[in-house]
């Protein structure tokens, strides 16, 4: 098995024993990993799946977010990355201090 292999299984066995706040932090991972590589396509994608994961039954939080993520796709777009990576990585802090109190 090479190197690859064993690297690309080990993150699929991370994602699916994960509980659900752990890949919603992921996804931001992933990105303001995006953002910093100034890789659209991986931001818009890592944005997409952060849209998708969202209860659209928890308003106003859900609306809230989405209009964030819709900005900071926008952001992207416009190559101003930095500004998207800032805003994404200050919600992903917050996702994560939740995880910590939890």
């Amino acid at each position: 098995m090479s190197a690859h292999s064993v690297i690309q299984t080990y993150h699929q066995n991370n994602v699916m024993s994960s509980d659900p706040l752990k890949l919603i932090i992921m996804m931001y991972d992933r990105a303001i990993h995006g953002c910093r590589q100034k890789d659209l396509e991986q931001t818009w994608n890592a944005i997409k799946m952060l849209i998708d994961s969202l209860n659209m039954e928890a308003k106003p939080i859900a609306d809230n977010l989405l209009a964030i993520y819709d900005y900071c796709s926008e952001l992207a777009r416009t190559k101003e990355f930095d500004k998207a990576a800032m805003i994404l990585q200050e919600l992903r802090d917050t996702w994560a201090s939740v995880k910590h109190e939890t």
